[in-house]
């Protein structure tokens, strides 16, 4: 009897939606902050404090029921549509997006919209 035995990597993290949120959330901001340092603009108020603590709420957390994990997923995704709203109104003011913010800020609103 011959057994198949698949091996994976321990070092690779099982992707949920609130963690691939946090991390496209984090992007977003890294972005807004890069644009703002460009342009020589004032950074926005963006909540960065409290969209931390909401998501360590949830991922630290003992019991994750139905309706913490909506209100997590929520919560993450309106700090995201705002960032976004942030980088679309820094870029129609005149700020100019790198390749590289450019490829990040894709991948945030597939995030999103997924």
């Amino acid at each position: 009897m011959v057994l198949n035995i698949i091996y994976c990597p321990a070092d690779i993290t099982y992707p949920q939606d609130i963690n691939l949120l946090n991390q496209a959330r984090e992007k977003a901001e890294e972005t807004v902050d890069e644009l703002c340092k460009s342009a020589g603009q004032k950074k926005p108020q963006m909540y960065r404090k409290c969209a931390q603590k909401d998501y360590l709420r949830l991922s630290k957390g003992k019991k994750r029921t139905g309706k913490t994990i909506r209100t997590a997923i929520r919560k993450q995704l309106q700090y995201i549509r705002r960032d976004v709203g942030y980088i679309a109104e820094l870029v129609q003011n005149g700020a100019k997006l790198s390749s590289l913010q450019a490829d990040r800020l894709n991948i945030v609103t597939t995030v999103y919209e997924q």
